[in-house]
């Protein structure tokens, strides 16, 4: 169905079932307001069935929805589209990724949830300005959250849990801030390299800051390797103030082509780390002797430390 709204339209229903049915939406001031979106991947819907495609418009808002079962995305949001807002929805088992977006301004909030997805909970590609905040991203089998290109994205507030692949990944663009996120139990799935396994992974990009995250378990996280890990190619970074707790294989992964790229002072609750390495990365990643020793002051020796 094409969807040529008057600005303003309200579309609500307190438990609508709307089955193998597409809204393509081309207008501003557009409301979905607790409906449930339910594809069939039994039915014969081709790939390309999605739940909602925001093609062009304005401003616009989806509240309380459920999107489950799509054999696409189950929203997209185009490059012609901005400013529309997501809040309090679920975006679940589709065969590709819980939500698409390349619209600028869009947001995601209120507790959204991106779970069991074939591929990402939400993938952004070439959005500016993009905020998700306080929402969780649960068992999907690649990212649970991927950004690609764009600039300006907040990613803030969210727990990425039990993904196959990282729970949070950069994988290009400028000025990216991932900021107090919970991400521990990710990269569940041992086929892919250990930089796809990490809490946050930033592959690509120039200054993007990676601050204040709680990366790990050491309880409910054994397949998490890193906590943070980095490409070769990234231009700049921050990576202040996290706390790393059982990560497999360590508290980052930094490569020597992305050293003198990265700053990094890891200065917050750090547990089960050997200080003694970490002062030895000042060296190698750019850590200041103060950062290292700060890091080595807030780390207790473990025991059969050196």
């Amino acid at each position: 169905r094409d969807l040529n709204a008057d600005e303003g339209t309200h579309i609500q229903a307190a438990a609508g079932i709307l089955n193998e049915c597409a809204f393509e939406v081309t207008a501003g001031g557009v409301v979905f307001e607790n409906l449930a979106f339910l594809g069939s991947l039994d039915a014969g819907l081709t790939s390309a069935s999605r739940a909602i495609v925001w093609s062009s418009g304005t401003g616009g808002e989806v509240v309380g929805c459920t999107f489950r079962q799509w054999k696409g995305n189950c929203v997209e949001v185009g490059s012609s589209a901005s400013n529309i807002h997501f809040r309090g929805s679920v975006f679940a088992q589709s065969e590709k990724n819980g939500a698409y977006v390349q619209g600028n301004h869009a947001s995601f909030d209120g507790r959204c949830e991106f779970r069991d997805n074939t591929q990402r909970g939400l993938y952004a590609l070439g959005a500016d300005n993009l905020a998700v905040e306080n929402c969780f991203f649960y068992l999907n089998d690649w990212e649970g959250l991927s950004v690609q290109d764009g600039n300006r994205a907040l990613i803030k507030g969210n727990h990425a849990v039990d993904n196959g692949f990282s729970g949070i990944k950069i994988r290009s663009g400028s000025r990216h801030e991932a900021i107090a996120n919970h991400c521990y139990g990710n990269g569940t799935d041992t086929g892919v390299g250990d930089i796809d396994r990490a809490g946050i992974t930033v592959t690509e990009g120039s200054h993007i800051h990676v601050c204040h995250n709680h990366l790990g378990d050491a309880d409910t996280s054994p397949t998490q390797r890193y906590g943070v890990a980095v490409g070769s190619s990234l231009e700049s970074a921050k990576i202040l103030d996290n706390s790393f707790h059982g990560n497999d294989a360590g508290e980052t992964s930094i490569p020597s082509g992305a050293a003198t790229a990265v700053e990094i002072d890891i200065v917050a609750d750090v547990t089960g780390v050997n200080p003694a390495s970490m002062a030895s990365a000042a060296g190698t990643v750019g850590l200041s002797s103060a950062g290292a020793k700060a890091a080595t002051k807030a780390a207790p020796k473990a025991k059969g430390a050196i």
